[in-house]
């Protein structure tokens, strides 16, 4: 497994690259060549663990400290605004752990650093603060005990840009969905401006559609109308 790993991590780059072109190709308005490429690229990726599962920050805060007693923390470039470009969020926000450090860390030792759990931590919690997702990837084909906590956004991140260009691209749903007060709730709208996933109704009542869990709106409601309980 460690092999493949690394394997992965050099092939990402790469791979995003090919991705980031295929999305803003004048190719892709064509319906066949969007769904040859559905076919031939991004199922299979979907179905070598590039789906991702988001993540409250409560949770991404108790993965890391489980991590961390485990092994070691290490933070890198994010690979989709590395590749790309053109996004003005900051880059130093992908995190590795268990197998991940050893793949990504030792593959890539000039962008890697190994961190401390509570420096990852922060790191998460201010990329949330700038309207950014968490998200946890299984970061070797097939699967494996190496992972990778992406900080996503809306109009950087390949994997969300990807769901955007084909609805049925894959993300795994969380463990928590958004559940919302309307009596507190003012239709405000921020949560419908931060949802990742398009989950709130727009319909002007406080109702989620499809929920992924990530928790942002819960996090960023100005009126605390938002909680996150667990997935029935």
């Amino acid at each position: 497994m460690s092999l493949l790993l690394k394997i992965y991590a050099r092939l990402e780059r790469p791979l995003l690259m090919l991705n980031f072109w295929i999305v803003n190709s004048p190719l892709a308005r064509w319906p066949i060549f969007r769904s040859l490429l559905w076919l031939l690229f991004f199922k299979p990726m979907s179905g070598l663990g590039a789906a991702g599962q988001p993540l409250t920050l409560k949770e991404v805060e108790a993965f890391i400290r489980r991590a961390e007693k485990d092994g070691r923390i290490a933070v890198g470039p994010c690979g989709c605004r590395t590749v790309h470009g053109r996004c003005s969020h900051p880059t130093r926000t992908d995190i590795v752990v268990y197998g991940g450090v050893m793949a990504w860390a030792e593959v890539f030792p000039e962008d890697y650093e190994i961190i401390e759990a509570e420096e990852a931590i922060e790191i998460t919690k201010e990329c949330n603060a700038q309207g950014m997702i968490q998200v946890l990837y299984r970061s070797g084909m097939g699967g494996g005990r190496g992972f990778v906590i992406c900080n996503c956004c809306k109009d950087g991140c390949l994997p969300l840009l990807n769901r955007k260009f084909y609805h049925s691209y894959r993300f795994h749903r969380g463990n928590y969905v958004a559940s919302v007060e309307p009596d507190r709730c003012e239709l405000c709208g921020r949560c419908e401006e931060l949802c990742p996933f398009d989950a709130r109704n727009k319909r002007g009542r406080p109702e989620v559609d499809d929920c992924y869990g990530c928790g942002l709106c819960a996090e960023h409601c100005p009126y605390g109308a938002v909680k996150m309980v667990l997935r029935g």
